[in-house]
């Protein structure tokens, strides 16, 4: 079976700097199937979901549904919150159960900015690293063929730590993955790359695998990822970014500085869908060029 990531992986279009705005993510357990549109297709209440979606964007933030890739009965009751937050040079991830997904909607009334806080609020208490995977199939048949296999194979190893998740974006390059507490977005995951974002370090990786950290203005999530690719760096808050128009001022705490010109390149003779089931358009990646 062709997939769309299938085009966009043989193509060799990187996938650098593509991770959604996210100043922090809230993942909230619910078993049983998700629609392509989960949070008013699935057990959750519609009207619910709607909301919960509503208040962590209110935030700043994004909300995910999971659910565990080894046993996932199709029941209410209570359920795990996982939360990725923090500053940029301190992230963190935390965890709680909670009776119901209602609760969460109190809960976000009295947190603090979650992007700000440099320790979780209570009821959240630190939890390991945790890999949520994309594999929501209603959305786009390949989360369903690339990460479901996947996130079952890491769970069996990492029991707990690894969810499947309804909706990264990036269908076209599958399987995607987010890695708490780092934030860091992953492209084309394979099993060894998997194991290395259990650590829940911050990676070093190349365009074909580093969709940016989320909680990155755009142009400087592309600048990070590309950095990092060439550098090595891994600290989160090592290295400071100033945008100005299309050029981002990078500048390490060791001195090292870099100045990027950052674009947008399309070209009209390769034309890839970037969904599954949906017409093909020009692809598009982003450019990084040193000044």
């Amino acid at each position: 079976m062709t997939t769309c990531s299938d085009g966009w992986d043989g193509a060799g279009i990187p996938a650098l700097g593509t991770a959604p705005d996210a100043r922090f993510w809230v993942a909230l357990e619910q078993p049983g199937p998700w629609g392509a549109k989960a949070f008013t297709q699935s057990r959750l209440d519609p009207e619910l979901g709607q909301r919960l979606e509503a208040a962590v964007a209110a935030r700043k933030g994004r909300l995910l549904l999971v659910r565990n890739p080894l046993s996932h009965p199709d029941e209410d009751g209570p359920r795990r919150l996982f939360v990725g937050a923090g500053p940029m040079h301190a992230p963190w991830v935390a965890e709680t159960v909670i009776e119901n997904a209602a609760t969460l909607l109190h809960l976000l009334d009295g947190w603090p900015d979650l992007d700000i806080v440099e320790t979780p609020p209570p009821p959240l208490q630190p939890c390991e690293p945790v890999l949520l995977v994309c594999t929501n199939g209603k959305r786009d048949v390949c989360c369903a063929v690339k990460g479901a296999p996947l996130a079952r194979r890491l769970a069996a190893r990492f029991p707990e730590r690894v969810w499947e998740a309804t909706h990264l974006g990036g269908h076209r390059f599958a399987c995607t993955a987010l890695a708490l507490p780092s934030r860091q977005m992953l492209a084309r995951m394979a099993d060894s790359l998997a194991v290395r974002a259990m650590d829940g370090e911050l990676l070093a990786l190349d365009a074909h695998h580093d969709r940016g950290r989320s909680e990155l203005p755009q142009l400087a999530r592309v600048a990070d990822a590309w950095l990092r690719g060439g550098t090595g760096e891994t600290d989160p808050g090592a290295v400071a970014f100033t945008v100005d128009g299309d050029v981002v001022a990078a500048t390490h705490r060791d001195g090292r500085s870099w100045t990027l010109q950052i674009t947008k390149h399309s070209s009209d003779e390769l034309e890839l869908p970037e969904s599954c089931g949906k017409p093909a358009v020009p692809a598009s990646w982003w450019q990084v060029t040193e000044l």
